[in-house]
């Protein structure tokens, strides 16, 4: 079903966009990192895996900057993505 198909080919980009950050935050290139996680969340519902993680990386990566109020806001909208889905 086309549907399904455009589905799985979303889940395999979200997946691979995830790992190209986390490849960028190992290599300690942040703003390319953050780029990245910040293009992923774009996404109007946060519904995957790839997306949850890419949420705590860009946390991680605006307390790096001590950019609280930031990662408060992404922490809220993951906290209540994820109550959400329960």
């Amino acid at each position: 079903d086309l549907h399904s198909d455009r589905r799985e080919k979303l889940n395999f980009y979200e997946q691979a966009l995830f790992e190209k950050g986390v490849a960028y935050f190992q290599l300690n290139q942040f703003e390319q990192a953050k780029k990245t996680f910040q293009t992923l969340l774009q996404a109007p519902e946060w519904k995957n895996k790839p997306l949850h993680l890419s949420a705590l990386f860009l946390v991680r990566l605006y307390l790096k900057e001590h950019a609280y109020s930031l990662a408060e806001e992404i922490l809220g909208r993951l906290s209540a993505c994820l109550s959400s889905q329960d």
